[in-house]
């Protein structure tokens, strides 16, 4: 296994040692810097999506516009999906705002939170 070389040891034999941590680290920046610099390209078709936004950094409108739309129809279904009454996340509050569930121990939670 080589150590602190391109991140091989990193990515394929889980090693966390310094060397190997700081060389990944060093590798992911290089590569999201070639990402950014490619998405500046006003022609590449991938403009107005949202893997663009997300994964090569782009804040175009119609980037931004794509990534807002798909936020909002993972909120819509994740509140749109029906909620196992042994699900162990009834009571928090993140489970009520989130995930749109109003059963006894959510909304209990959710008056506590807005009472403090």
């Amino acid at each position: 296994m080589k150590h602190g070389g391109a991140g091989t040891a990193y990515s394929n034999y889980g090693c966390r040692c310094d060397e190997c941590t700081e060389a990944n680290r060093k590798r992911v920046a290089r590569r999201r810097a070639e990402r950014i610099k490619q998405s500046k390209d006003p022609n590449d078709p991938r403009h107005g999506t949202a893997p663009f936004y997300s994964n090569h950094g782009c804040r175009c409108d119609r980037c931004k516009e794509a990534h807002v739309a798909k936020c909002a129809e993972a909120y819509r279904r994740r509140r749109a999906a029906p909620k196992d009454p042994l699900d162990p996340r009834h009571g928090t509050y993140s489970f009520y705002i989130g995930h749109g569930c109003r059963c006894d121990k959510c909304r209990a939670t959710a008056s506590k939170r807005r009472a403090a």
